[in-house]
């Protein structure tokens, strides 16, 4: 319990320390492993698509996997994998244990499944970063180094980090969007400053 409580204590200081969305979620990824997990992931909602913006893993040759993976099978909200499926539903998903059928169940093909054979999940467990009613991403988790599984006590952890999360990525880009409007606006006003000494 103390580990958790000082896991959210890192995670809440690295959400609140930086405006710079990716950075900050990489931190939060590369803090989750390997306390929460051997591996994390995290995707924002990008137009209509899942953009993956953080990779973690206790292992650096699966670290290298997980990227391959991003690169060649980038989750989408109609995709089986877990991210889209947490899109569609706007619920985590939580796979206790992984077997051969589930796998095939969450891929899009072979190649893919072969994938997370060599990556080796065991468990797994996907829940939605919601802003202000709004799904703004997915962070994932996996077990995939030794015989822990994920089960309800793990849900709400993830789930308190997914609340913190989406509420640093929403502040940022509320922040974004204010630093953009201010920009325009002294452009406006110095174009109208301009026109007005001309005439």
């Amino acid at each position: 319990l103390a580990q958790r409580v000082a896991f959210l204590a890192a995670a809440g200081e690295a959400l609140a320390s930086s405006l710079d969305v990716d950075q900050t979620l990489q931190e939060i990824a590369r803090l989750a492993v390997p306390l929460l997990g051997d591996l994390c992931m995290v995707d924002l909602v990008d137009q209509s698509r899942l953009k993956r913006v953080a990779t973690a893993h206790v292992v650096p040759d699966k670290a290298a996997l997980l990227d391959d993976l991003r690169r060649r099978y980038p989750p989408s909200r109609d995709s089986p994998q877990p991210a889209g499926r947490v899109m569609q539903t706007g619920r985590f998903e939580l796979l206790e244990r992984i077997t051969p059928a589930i796998v095939a169940e969450h891929t899009r093909d072979g190649t893919h499944a072969q994938m997370i054979g060599e990556i080796g999940i065991r468990s797994h467990l996907a829940v939605p970063l919601v802003a202000r009613q709004v799904i703004v991403g997915v962070i994932s988790l996996g077990i995939s180094e030794s015989d822990r599984v994920y089960g309800p006590e793990d849900v709400a952890l993830v789930q308190d980090l997914a609340r913190r999360a989406a509420l640093a990525i929403d502040n940022a880009r509320l922040y974004e969007l204010a630093q953009t409007e201010l920009t325009e606006r002294r452009r406006a006003e110095e174009a109208l400053r301009v026109s007005e000494e001309r005439f």
